[in-house]
């Protein structure tokens, strides 16, 4: 994949092919070695134990893999007997990662949360009426996905913090909604119960015809369905250059396609757009704690030092 991005418009993600490793850029402009290759990363190197870097009698511990001066790194991640291609994604301030997860877990995942929102409508749980979408928690999410969700939280951290920190993630809580013609998500925030920091995931696991990737060939401007039913984070808001048509330099809008698993910061801000045609759009989500040690030093880009409060 590559984000595409350019003139002060949004940022979005569309299809890429091949799975070639970018080197990061050093602070002065000059380009670093690839990392080493490992085998439990599919020998694309971001997971790889580099060696100690000695610097003047010292011995300190190599640079994170994602910084703001660092270049798009795809590698892949393994989780139980799958290993799946997936893209770091440095931001101005902090970053993100997605992968590619196989159709047996979206199918599995549907299949929940079909069951779980039929099962909170029998109970009273869920009003209808809502145009927020029909939202239910999963229990026990499919044993897969919690350990890519898990697999690929542990990635993402180790680019913010460095092979050699101390960290822990955790699955704290998963559930799915079903958004219908007219739903929408307000913009929030999400906070894990377990720890001040963490991640939060997304999958769509099913789209109606009218919602594909086909959508962003259309004009974004005016209502011609470019924006319709898009997930969209928000990782900055310095500045806006159009803001009347929902155009910003810190937006990033999900592709239209199921199967791709989104992780990024908790304190990301998100929402999702409606849309107007017949069909139900399906995804599911699961907040992931992160545990570091007291008085370990966490960059900003993953504290999200003065993010707003969460609205969930």
């Amino acid at each position: 994949r590559q984000v595409l991005g350019g003139g002060g418009g949004e940022q979005r993600l569309v299809p890429f092919s091949g799975l070639q490793l970018s080197s990061s850029s050093a602070a002065g402009g000059a380009a670093q070695a690839p990392l080493p290759p490992t085998a439990g990363c599919g020998g694309h190197g971001i997971l790889a134990e580099s060696s100690l870097i000695f610097t003047e009698g010292r011995t300190v511990p190599p640079p994170p893999v994602l910084s703001s001066q660092s270049l798009k790194q795809r590698s892949s991640v393994r989780f139980g007997a799958e290993e799946a291609p997936c893209e770091l994604l440095p931001l101005v301030h902090t970053g993100m990662l997605r992968v590619e997860l196989p159709d047996s877990i979206v199918t599995r995942l549907r299949g929940q949360l079909d069951t779980a929102v039929a099962a909170a409508i029998a109970a009273g749980r869920i009003e209808e009426a809502s145009r927020a979408g029909l939202e239910a928690p999963i229990a026990r999410p499919d044993s897969e996905f919690e350990e890519a969700a898990v697999a690929c939280c542990q990635l993402l951290a180790s680019a913010f913090l460095g092979r050699s920190a101390d960290y822990k993630v955790e699955l704290d809580e998963t559930w799915g909604v079903v958004q219908r013609p007219g739903d929408y998500r307000l913009m929030q925030t999400q906070r894990n119960r377990k720890a001040p920091m963490g991640f939060t995931c997304l999958l769509d696991v099913e789209l109606p015809p009218h919602l594909s990737g086909e959508n962003h060939e259309r004009p974004a401007k005016g209502a011609y369905g470019y924006h319709d039913g898009v997930h969209n984070l928000i990782w900055k808001t310095d500045r806006s250059n159009d803001r009347m048509d929902l155009i910003h330099a810190g937006i990033m809008q999900l592709e239209l396609t199921t199967g791709e698993l989104h992780v990024f910061p908790q304190w990301f801000q998100h929402y999702t757009y409606p849309f107007d045609d017949p069909g139900e759009r399906k995804w599911v989500a699961a907040n992931v704690a992160l545990h570091v040690d007291v008085g370990a030093e966490v960059p900003a880009m993953l504290a999200g030092n003065g993010a707003p409060p969460s609205r969930r």
